[in-house]
């Protein structure tokens, strides 16, 4: 009679076990600035802070396989030169069209609308005037920022200089009022996009 052999099975995971969990860490919380240093920032760990615009590469979807696993490489290393702690934003903004919309208007000023050619150039200018005003209240396109942290304004200044060099990044400096901008969109995300951040004149 052949003896059947017990089952036997590993010890049950302890669920009751209390499991360390990291602490989440969001720029909100870890974003608390306080003070400008010059053009810069201070924040309450004593930080120096900046905000840059990033621009990126254009007609990136055009490129080969190749040139884009070289663009890859090439802007993966220069991320890599950033000695100190950095982070990126994507925040949602209006579209701006109203260069567009002046340049039509421009248009609509020099029309002979007792010309029938002319009257039929004017419904179409009020037409693409009405769809790219529709847009600029509705329709979003998102933007790109690096924030450089440092401990000395030495520092900074460095990795700034650092991050002008990373290839097709293509970073901008911000005036003040526009990092002041930044800042109140970041600690406020359910305010309207329709703001200085987008170049607004009435938000200045």
């Amino acid at each position: 009679m052949i003896k059947e052999k017990k089952a036997t099975f590993k010890k049950p995971f302890n669920t009751n076990k209390k499991i360390p969990r990291w602490k989440i860490r969001t720029l909100k919380n870890d974003l608390p600035v306080v003070s400008r240093a010059g053009e810069y920032y201070k924040t309450s760990d004593g930080d120096f802070l900046e905000i840059l615009r990033i621009n990126g590469t254009s007609g990136i979807r055009r490129f080969t396989n190749q040139a884009y696993l070289t663009l890859i490489t090439s802007f993966t290393e220069g991320v890599r030169t950033l000695t100190q702690p950095s982070n990126y934003v994507v925040l949602d903004f209006l579209v701006d069209h109203q260069e567009q919309i002046d340049f039509y208007n421009y248009k609509i000023d020099r029309l002979d609308v007792s010309n029938p050619v002319d009257q039929a150039k004017l419904y179409w200018l009020e037409q693409e005037i009405q769809k790219l005003e529709y847009r600029q209240l509705h329709a979003t396109e998102e933007q790109y920022f690096l924030l450089l942290f440092a401990e000395t304004l030495a520092e900074l200044e460095s990795q700034i200089n650092v991050a002008f060099e990373i290839p097709h990044l293509n970073v901008e400096k911000l005036k003040p009022k526009y990092k002041d901008a930044f800042i109140f969109k970041m600690n406020n995300l359910n305010s309207s996009p329709y703001n200085i951040l987008r170049g607004d004149a009435d938000a200045e």
